[in-house]
């Protein structure tokens, strides 16, 4: 069995150290070989009691304290590169009161080859992006917003509630990045969906989806239907001007993209009903869907926009 020179076995010993510091003690296999680690290097080790092993592949320094970190970090290790911390842990990790630092919950990316840890619950997930991702104290997290919905499907409403509510006076995230939140995640049946909107629309004047975002949401479900994409943004009217619309399917299907989210007032939905009424009377057939429509109901919206085409050729 070949032995590491002791000017190389002491440089490892500083990379391996460099590597567990900053993360509560513990390191991979993985990371010690990236380091110039051998298998043997390992065994060496090992039987120097230099390193314990605690799961697999996963090693910690003697020295290093116990701690609920560490056992977060245990297990992420185990669970391999792009797992974060999830489930109960993720809100205690970001220091939400009513979340103690006990869980050890790990969220992975849905088609793992393993589908168990030995070291923490594992929970699967068929969407995790690199923008949803942030590290609290070193440790890989969901961001707050993502936590929060998955709190509310995973919560009681009012536990959820709370939850939400002490990140909002923590100053964590604000209303407007919670509903945005939402927009991306929020799909009929997935849980949290509708909590988590009955939470938001009491905690503020609600959020406007951006033009562009609603245009695009439109945009994919006829391209991914198979449908005819219409004109955008059309003025309508010969000598006298009608109106600006989104969407204008010929010859006289009109589709209205609402952004809004939440409570709308009076004087909103009084201008709304004139806008559509004076589209009417002018011979067109006017559909308006939400923002909240096209995420929550996209097949309810795809459905009543292909009865409304057959009308009008």
């Amino acid at each position: 069995m070949a032995i590491l020179p002791a000017m190389d076995a002491r440089r490892l010993d500083r990379a391996i150290r460099k590597i567990a510091a900053s993360q509560y003690g513990a390191f991979s296999a993985g990371q010690a070989v990236t380091a110039g680690a051998t298998r043997a290097a390992l065994q060496q080790r090992l039987r120097r009691r230099d390193i314990e092993v605690v799961a697999d592949g996963v090693y910690v320094l003697p020295g290093a304290p116990r701690c609920w970190r560490q056992k977060l970090w245990i297990a992420l290790l185990e669970g391999g590169e792009g797992c974060v911390i999830g489930g109960r842990a993720a809100p205690a990790v970001w220091r939400i009161p009513g979340y103690p630092e006990k869980p050890v919950d790990v969220l992975a990316l849905h088609g793992r080859k393993n589908h168990r840890l030995t070291a923490g619950k594992l929970y699967e997930t068929r969407s995790l992006p690199r923008h949803h991702i942030r590290r609290v104290d070193g440790i890989p997290v969901p961001c707050i917003e993502r936590v929060l919905f998955a709190l509310a499907g995973l919560e009681s409403f009012k536990k959820a509630e709370r939850a939400t509510d002490n990140a909002l006076t923590a100053r964590l995230t604000t209303a407007e990045r919670l509903w945005r939140m939402w927009g991306e995640l929020a799909g009929r049946g997935r849980p949290g969906t509708r909590a988590m909107r009955a939470i938001l629309e009491v905690r503020g004047p609600g959020y406007v989806a951006p033009a562009s975002e609603l245009e695009a949401r439109f945009r994919d479900l006829l391209r991914d239907n198979g449908l005819e994409q219409p004109e955008r943004q059309v003025n309508l009217g010969g000598e006298g001007w009608i109106g600006r619309v989104d969407c204008y399917f010929r010859p006289r299907i009109i589709v209205e993209l609402d952004g809004r989210v939440g409570h709308v007032g009076e004087l909103d939905r009084a201008k709304d009903r004139r806008r559509v009424n004076e589209l009417a009377a002018a011979g067109f057939v006017v559909l308006q869907f939400t923002w909240t429509d096209l995420v929550t109901r996209p097949q309810w919206v795809l459905s009543v926009l292909v009865g409304a085409l057959p009308a009008a050729a």
